[in-house]
């Protein structure tokens, strides 16, 4: 499983990173862990699936960084592309929730 890793801000609390690299599968399995999701239009948060549209990665290298906020306890999930020479492409981020329960479980 992903170790995170301390990210330290002056005066504030920072953040904590989770990396998987590529790793999809170890990105949804932590997320199903910890119980994360983002929520839809009618603001139900499904369980993650490999299938979802967060995780597309096309034909692009792509890199995935959950962020919890430790001020707040919110997190982040930031999707970095990468062109075939290497060079950054774009970075998305989405709004990630918390939840007791998956409204598909």
């Amino acid at each position: 499983m992903a170790l995170g890793t301390d990210v330290n801000i002056s005066g504030m609390p920072g953040y904590r990173e989770f990396f998987f690299g590529d790793d999809r599968r170890k990105l949804v399995q932590f997320m199903k862990i910890m119980r994360l999701g983002q929520r839809d239009w009618r603001g139900n948060v499904a369980a993650p699936s490999l299938s979802d549209s967060i995780f597309n990665v096309g034909t692009l290298r792509g890199e995935f960084t959950l962020l919890l906020d430790l001020f707040d306890e919110t997190w982040i999930l930031e999707h970095r592309q990468y062109l075939s020479s290497g060079s950054l492409l774009s970075t998305r981020t989405t709004a990630i929730v918390r939840v007791s329960q998956f409204t598909d479980l």
